[in-house]
């Protein structure tokens, strides 16, 4: 059993508890600081996507935060441990079973992917052109950015130890 302590909003201080799946890697407190310090304290009524949601606590940070949340999990175990911890805090959370690098509906305001980092980051992107915003990604610190994926543009790169904070912003 996990706990990860919410950093913000109106659960902030309140801990996720769950059974984080073997090899999830859920995303560190200073990371979901800087990310939250940079799209925003306050996201009502914001569409939100946790892309690969993993232990769920992005989700719940941007749901703390007021977002409507809409958080995708492959992996049907995973995704069932998620739900375990969504539903201990009474979330509004909706949470689907579904590969990030297939999505074929839904747009929203802001996403945030964290992909395994042995996969190639560029699919999740290709899969979220033209669909979202704005796209917060946490990779593996040794990768490279590109420079743009579709429609989407890099705008940021930032290192936190071993991982990397990418941000893209739709363009014209």
């Amino acid at each position: 059993m996990s706990r990860l302590r919410i950093t913000g909003g109106s659960a902030g201080g309140r801990w996720l508890i769950a059974p984080i799946q073997k090899g999830v890697r859920p995303t560190s407190t200073r990371m979901r600081e800087a990310i939250f310090s940079i799209i925003g304290q306050d996201l009502a009524n914001l569409r939100f996507l946790d892309a690969c949601s993993g232990s769920g606590i992005i989700a719940v940070e941007a749901w703390s935060r007021g977002a409507v949340v809409t958080a995708f999990e492959k992996d049907r175990r995973t995704a069932s441990r998620i739900r375990e911890g969504l539903d201990a805090l009474d979330t509004s959370i909706d949470l689907r079973i579904q590969d990030a690098t297939r999505i074929r509906s839904g747009e929203w305001d802001v996403a945030f992917v964290d992909p395994p980092y042995k996969l190639e980051p560029e699919p999740f992107l290709a899969a979220l052109s033209g669909r979202v915003g704005t796209v917060h990604m946490e990779v593996d610190a040794k990768r490279s950015a590109p420079e743009s994926v579709g429609v989407l543009r890099l705008v940021r790169a930032r290192s936190f130890g071993d991982s990397a904070l990418w941000t893209f912003e739709a363009g014209d």
